[in-house]
């Protein structure tokens, strides 16, 4: 630095080893000023938020060889008072010098020597889970006993020794990084190498669901999976009333409920503990009666009150008693059916052992003013493989018919109008009238008192009627339509609809 505060900084840019030069000022300079000598081989940054290289400096290396990036450790001048510098700046002034004729080639080769210094890692034996591992790493001429990592998990290295010993757990091919340093020029020396680690070793440990056959619904069941030197630890996923033997490998038991399940069985093997586990599907499939049944003369029963009954259920290619096996009562009917705590309805009796369901229903409440309809299924056992058969009758309370008009108790209506005796209609004389009736759970079957002219066109036997004509005669006409109802325990009982016609 000279009077004028003027530096000069020279370098040989054919020189290898001055890659990089940093110049540091120490000393107030105001201003700064800095003017290269060569401007196509230098190039200055005046604070190091600005560093921005140029061109394609791709690579930048330092007298050892290695990349190095100016931003990020450039030598910032210090001084002892504070001096013009941008709002922010969280350096002082600084200059780079770039050797731009050795930066775009490759970091020199700057290897170090280390003479007769190594690690030697072997011939690296595989490893297997569950089974004792050992290996031993050579050396000579380090300044310390070397380092390793990578090993996999259970297994460790002795730095005094170089031996690798312990037990592996996990299967796999792990990278393992030895370094150390030479005692000639304290250079690095890294060896690294892969190790694998083979699954364990199961021997003849083996678990053979053996192919199991279909289970049957309701029909017992067994079946033995095969089980050689293994020790069962855990099993899941059987169906439903199925149980398995760990000791003797066999499935048994009885399942209800048709379906398909994921079954799986975990153990460990011997000399070397290694884990097994098997999967497979276990299907519970229907229960084929084949010809056999039950049956009885009908599967719908009108009951009428203190009037005896007799219903006989009969089976065929079954063997034992008929069971009575659930009752479903449905109050009022229709309504949807839930299964009942209560006995069959009052008066009546079942003789498993004979099949026959009687009595007399003795119950008038059961009848009016809402029905009860049940639903009662039978249960039998079929001779050739003991499969459930299913048979299932409806008994229905018959009540006597109520009067026709009473719409509530029939549940059907006619015209769809819940107050049919006041219904009336406007008919003007000489004029065209046309209208349609309409007849819910019922069909008509008869039409009275209509005015002059106006008659039935359609629909007698079904469930709209149709009438038109042209009145001729001012007056009231009261007319009476009747039907029949067709669904429900009132079915064949009559119904009917009053009518007004006033023709003006």
């Amino acid at each position: 630095m000279n009077g004028r505060n003027e530096f000069t900084y020279g370098f040989n840019k054919n020189d290898a080893t001055q890659l990089l030069s940093r110049i540091e000022l120490v000393e107030k300079v105001t201003p700064l000023h800095l003017r290269p000598s060569a401007r196509d081989e230098i190039a200055f940054y005046k604070f190091i938020e600005d560093y921005d290289p140029e061109g394609t400096l791709a690579r930048r290396c330092d007298k050892t060889g290695t990349v190095y990036n100016p931003t990020g450790t450039a030598v910032t001048i210090t001084h002892d008072k504070s001096w013009n510098r941008p709002a922010g700046a969280t350096a002082d002034y600084i200059c780079l010098a770039l050797n731009r004729r050795f930066l775009q080639g490759p970091c020199p080769d700057t290897s170090c020597d280390v003479g007769d210094s190594f690690i030697d890692e072997g011939t690296v034996p595989d490893g297997a889970v569950n089974e004792a591992y050992t290996h031993t790493i050579t050396w000579d001429a380090l300044t310390a006993n070397p380092a390793m990592t990578g090993l996999p998990d259970n297994l460790v290295f002795n730095p005094v020794t170089g031996e690798i010993s312990g037990t592996p757990l996990e299967a796999g091919v792990f990278t393992v990084v030895i370094t150390g340093t030479s005692e000639v020029n304290e250079c690095p020396i890294t060896v690294a190498f892969n190790l694998t680690i083979n699954p364990c070793d199961v021997g003849t440990g083996s678990i053979d669901p053996d192919s199991p056959p279909d289970a049957t619904v309701s029909v017992a069941y067994s079946h033995t999976v095969i089980l050689t030197d293994v020790t069962i630890t855990n099993w899941s996923g059987l169906p439903p009333g199925f149980s398995f033997n760990s000791g003797t490998g066999v499935i048994s038991g009885t399942c209800t409920t048709e379906g398909s399940w994921v079954v799986r069985i975990d153990g460990t093997t011997s000399p070397n503990n290694c884990e097994i586990s098997v999967e497979f599907t276990l299907k519970v499939v229907p229960c084929d009666p084949e010809d056999s049944r039950l049956y009885s003369s009908n599967t719908q029963y009108y009951l009428t009150v203190d009037e005896p009954v007799f219903i006989q259920i009969f089976g065929y290619e079954t063997t034992g008693d008929v069971e009575l096996d659930s009752i479903e009562e449905c109050c009022p009917d229709p309504a949807p059916c839930t299964p009942s705590a209560e006995t069959l309805p009052t008066g009546l009796s079942y003789d498993a052992t004979t099949g026959v369901l009687s009595g007399t229903p003795t119950d008038s409440a059961e009848c009016k003013p809402y029905p009860c309809h049940y639903l009662l299924t039978f249960k039998g056992t079929s001779v050739t493989n003991e499969c459930d058969v299913w048979y299932t009758i409806e008994l229905y309370y018959q009540c006597e018919c109520p009067d026709p008009d009473d719409y509530v108790t029939l549940e059907a209506w006619m015209i769809n109008d819940p107050s049919p005796a006041t219904s009336s209609a406007s008919v003007d004389v000489n004029v065209f009238f046309q209208e349609t009736l309409y007849c819910e759970d019922c069909v008509f079957t008869s039409v009275t008192g209509l005015p002059t002219s106006i008659e039935v066109r359609s629909g007698l036997g079904d469930t709209e009627l149709e009438i038109d004509g042209t009145c001729g005669d001012v007056g009231t006409y009261v007319a009476t339509f009747t039907g029949v109802v067709t669904t429900g325990p009132y079915e064949g009982c009559a119904i009917e609809h009053t009518r007004t016609f006033t023709v003006s």
